[in-house]
């Protein structure tokens, strides 16, 4: 816990903080050092300080009485070394740096300065292609007033050959004025952005420059930034899934999906997975990046061990451009058919006779390879021409 309170303002103050041993064991030759550097200085005692054993689970509260050597900055670091022992002899040290700020201890200094305390965007996350409000607070943080306050945005540039701006303020410029702003005082500026549709996801540093002026009209200027971080949408589509109308008890059944990024950033670590409660070969494809505007297929085959519904998923996965996780599912059903005994077979063989003239197959197969040669010559034409439409669908979502 600590706090400071104002005694001369601007030269001396008071800090206070408590010191707590959270162990069960006493600390014993407590040894304190201050160090701040040429800003801040003990009064009236030295830089270290040896202190009282502090029993296990208690606290002690210290108060020193500081001085400030000079008032020309915002913040002042303080470092804080704490060294101590046990009963057994071993040493342990802990150190804490403070950061204190001028407004702290009242270090008002003789020259107004004027900062960017603090600033939001609304909303939070900003894409390309929306607006954005961003609210700066600016503090003057000496008594004195100050005047003629102008507070300008820099221009931050895409890089691409027209140069175009990332930021464009709305119906504004990128400057906007303050005649006055009181001593120790806070005032709140808001100015809309329009995010151009082209800025590549990552985050953009805006300098903000601050000129004005202090009561004896000296003009003096502060240079500030605000940082702006971009998203872009992320956006893939599944052109097509490719399924068979039907499968049979025992084959191999191909399962395949088209797919395409189609938004404007890449996607990592991209994967898409055959998942079921079946047999499966090829049922992972690991992509790693799908770069904007890249397409790819995947096809992996399951294996129904029954008749009935083949039921199972295509699950896409990857980090979208916001360094999400994002996880699709395209379920899909298949009805699946038992595989029928050739009458012919005679205890599971062919005779002899099969494969010569008479068969009214001319061809050395049997009815049941007959069958199954044409089913998957079925499903390949079925695969090929659901291919073509999804080039065609492909087309349509890059000229919507």
């Amino acid at each position: 816990d600590i706090y400071t309170s104002q005694s001369t303002p601007g030269r001396e103050f008071l800090l206070s903080f408590t010191l707590v041993n959270r162990g069960d064991k006493a600390a014993q030759n407590i040894k304190l050092t201050l160090d701040g550097g040429n800003n801040i200085l003990p009064l009236n005692s030295p830089s270290v300080r040896y202190l009282e054993p502090l029993a296990g689970g208690e606290s002690r509260t210290l108060s020193l009485a500081l001085g400030l050597n000079r008032a020309d900055t915002t913040v002042y670091p303080l470092t804080l070394t704490l060294e101590y022992s046990d009963r057994s002899g071993q040493k342990f040290t802990a150190e804490q740096t403070l950061g204190l700020s001028s407004a702290d201890i009242g270090a008002t200094g003789s020259t107004p300065r004027v900062i960017i305390s603090k600033y939001t965007l609304t909303p939070e996350q900003v894409f390309g292609g929306s607006l954005v409000t961003l609210a700066l607070e600016i503090e003057n943080t000496n008594l004195k007033p100050v005047h003629n306050v102008k507070i300008s945005l820099g221009v931050v540039r895409l890089e691409n050959e027209r140069g175009d701006t990332v930021f464009s303020p709305v119906n504004s410029s990128n400057s906007f004025y303050l005649d006055y702003i009181p001593g120790k005082n806070v005032v709140t500026k808001e100015i809309d952005l329009f995010v151009d549709p082209n800025a590549g996801a990552r985050t953009y540093i805006v300098p903000v420059t601050i000129e004005y002026e202090d009561d004896s009209g000296n003009p003096l200027t502060v240079e500030e930034m605000v940082t702006i971080p971009v998203t872009q949408e992320s956006r893939m589509e599944v052109i097509t899934v490719d399924i068979p109308p039907q499968a049979f008890a025992g084959q191999p059944v191909p399962i395949g999906a088209e797919f395409v990024n189609v938004g404007k950033v890449a996607l990592d670590n991209f994967m898409v997975a055959l998942e079921g409660d079946f047999p499966k070969e090829n049922a992972s494809y690991y992509v790693g990046r799908l770069e904007p505007g890249m397409s790819d297929y995947f096809q992996g085959l399951a294996f129904p061990a029954g008749d009935g519904i083949l039921e199972g998923r295509i699950v896409f996965s990857y980090i979208d451009g916001s360094n999400q996780e994002v996880r699709r599912e395209e379920p899909f059903s298949i009805p699946v058919m038992a595989m029928m005994e050739d009458p012919a077979m005679v205890d599971g063989e062919f005779p002899p006779d099969m494969n010569g003239p008479g068969t009214g197959m001319g061809t050395g197969l049997s009815t049941g390879q007959s069958l199954l040669l044409l089913a998957l010559m079925a499903v390949g034409a079925f695969i090929y021409k659901r291919r073509l439409n999804a080039r065609e669908k492909e087309k349509e979502l890059f000229y919507e």
